[in-house]
């Protein structure tokens, strides 16, 4: 079969950005080494396998060079850690799946003649998160405690999105990020 130019560098950003070990992707692909030297490259239909398991659309792999990839909203994630890991792939997509629902509603309520609700865009940066806590609770008709209310967490979090949804509120949840619930 032939073989498909690929930048060696583009290879090697597509498996660090999956974060799967060199070792394990030489095993699953016995020519990766010579592909990353520069010495071959892979088929078509390596490709294509390749990309299913870095989780990267095949049309990147045809770059001349790997992307400046930026995370599309800010990373609040284990903010006392001095060094915060990239966030998996698979996570990465779920944020990309989400914003695109997010727009599709948008549009789909503009189109529907839907007013804005009254509370979107209410709060500021600099707002005392306490005073924003309180329109939020008052907007949602969460009284304080009600959490103590609950049988446990998933009663209070399926009263929580009730009362989100009530709001006028998109609610997605997604438990499962790929084939890992440790997200």
């Amino acid at each position: 079969m032939a073989e498909v130019a690929i930048s060696p560098d583009v290879l090697e950003w597509a498996r660090e950005r999956a974060g799967i070990p060199f070792d394990m992707l030489a095993k699953r692909f016995k020519r990766y080494p010579s592909w990353i030297d520069g010495r071959g490259s892979p088929t078509f239909q390596q490709l294509e396998t390749l990309s299913s398991v870095l989780h990267l659309p095949m049309g990147m792999f045809f770059l001349p060079e790997p992307p400046e990839e930026k995370l599309p909203l800010p990373d609040f994630r284990r903010i006392s850690e001095p060094e915060v890991q990239r966030p998996s792939t698979e996570l990465i997509d779920t944020i990309h799946i989400c914003q695109r629902r997010q727009r599709w509603y948008r549009d789909y309520l503009a189109g529907s003649g839907s007013e804005t609700l009254q509370f979107v865009s209410s709060a500021e940066v600099g707002d005392q998160p306490a005073v924003v806590a309180g329109h939020i609770r008052t907007t949602l008709k969460l009284e304080v405690g009600s959490r103590n209310e609950a049988a446990n967490w998933e009663e209070f979090l399926r009263r929580f999105i009730s009362l989100a949804r009530d709001a006028g509120i998109l609610v997605m949840i997604n438990g499962v990020v790929g084939m890992s619930t440790a997200e």
